[in-house]
């Protein structure tokens, strides 16, 4: 259900809008402000795709499986990091043009400098203290990712891609993020990390990924959807 929203609202950006100029390799300004609030959404869902993929394979289940997801995750989020800032014809994106837009992409590219190894040492060599920045950092990174996301839509969700439909692509986003996010913190509860402010924060995060349905399914003015 949530593929299809994120799929009808990119279509849907490029409905009603003037056709824009398209750039050196043939992707419109309206196609691209679609795909980088898209894929920058999906970024802060491979946040914790990662940490709760390292988590469940240090607890041993499913290692290989886990250690896989991790390591896909880790490739996809490396090359769109890149992709977002530099521009990347093959996913549809040109360089970012938004002064800042950039400086937040670049804020969190020195955050991944760190977290992005860790995560490949916590798997490669099963390094307890790379599993440990894993655990510490991931929050990190999501929230700055998520003001990535942010300063993408503002920098792209006005001429080139309608603001409601800009919202419901971010926010559809970020439902992808809160799945991956329930399952961490449900792993993390499993080691006997953080006990009962874990349990609120996962309570919060169910509470969100919830209201979000309801806002995308039905329409929610606060959500401005």
């Amino acid at each position: 259900m949530l593929r299809l929203i994120i799929s009808l609202a990119a279509v849907a950006a490029l409905g009603p809008l003037a056709p824009a100029p398209a750039g050196a390799d043939g992707i419109s300004a309206a196609e691209d402000g679609a795909r980088k609030i898209n894929v920058s959404g999906r970024q802060r869902m491979l946040t914790q795709r990662m940490a709760k993929a390292v988590c469940f394979y240090r607890l041993g289940i499913e290692p290989e499986r886990h250690r896989e997801m991790a390591l896909a995750a880790h490739e996809l989020y490396d090359r769109s990091l890149a992709a977002l800032i530099d521009g990347d014809p093959d996913m549809g994106l040109l360089p970012e043009r938004n002064s800042r837009a950039e400086v937040q992409l670049r804020l969190a590219e020195e955050l991944w400098a760190d977290f992005g190894p860790a995560v490949k040492a916590a798997l490669a060599e099963d390094d307890a203290a790379a599993a440990e920045t894993v655990r510490a950092t991931n929050v990190r990174l999501l929230e700055q990712s998520n003001k990535a996301v942010s300063a993408l839509v503002i920098a792209h969700g006005s001429a080139e891609v309608a603001p409601d439909v800009a919202i419901a692509i971010n926010v559809a986003g970020r439902q992808r993020m809160l799945s991956q996010r329930m399952s961490k913190e449900f792993c993390s509860l499993a080691t006997g990390g953080a006990g009962e402010e874990l349990r609120e924060t996962l309570a919060e995060t169910v509470a969100l990924f919830e209201a979000s349905h309801a806002g995308l399914v039905d329409g929610d003015p606060v959500l401005g959807v």
